[in-house]
């Protein structure tokens, strides 16, 4: 009676919390939401796209002309490759790995670059996100992994740049 009974709630628990491992999202659309777990390696590949509201990702990686629009929920690693676009408006991310060939933009302000400190003793970045506020930090993996990193800055500030260059040219 026991087993029976210790079988019904595992099965029970599994469906209210359903965890995946390793998934490969191949040329199509992903949307993750609140309590939709990815404990292992998330792969998008080959033009595929996820749009993360909420939920938690152990392991995003894009490869292969996919993108990425992170507005909410934790991940642990995220590492871009292979062409692709990640923007990153608001959520939790502790490494990010970005390679020269992918682009990874951050809308964010009052960003902060610290040379080491952070997760391994890498590089890290901490500041504040445009939509939201909210304050995040992440560290950096490796020395050659950050340069293709776009700090996106808020509306009113390229409104101000805007209207700077527009005095200045005035004046001349």
């Amino acid at each position: 009676m026991r087993k029976i009974i210790l079988i019904i709630l595992i099965l029970l628990l599994a469906k209210v919390c359903p965890v995946q491992a390793g998934v490969w999202w191949i040329d199509g659309h992903l949307e993750i939401n609140d309590g939709d777990v990815y404990d292992g390696e998330l792969f998008i590949i080959d033009h595929g796209s996820v749009d993360m509201f909420g939920g938690i990702v152990g392991k995003l990686e894009t490869w292969g002309w996919s993108t990425g629009n992170i507005y909410g929920g934790e991940i642990d690693w995220l590492w871009t490759d292979d062409n692709t676009v990640v923007n990153i408006y608001s959520g939790s991310l502790n490494i990010l790995a970005s390679r020269p060939d992918s682009r990874v933009y951050l809308y964010a302000y009052d960003v902060t670059y610290h040379p080491d400190g952070g997760l391994y003793n890498q590089p890290w970045l901490e500041g504040r996100y445009i939509s939201d506020n909210n304050p995040f930090s992440f560290s950096f993996y490796g020395d050659r992994d950050y340069p293709q990193l776009t700090i996106v800055p808020e509306p009113l500030t390229l409104l101000l740049l805007g209207f700077g260059a527009l005095f200045l040219s005035k004046r001349k």
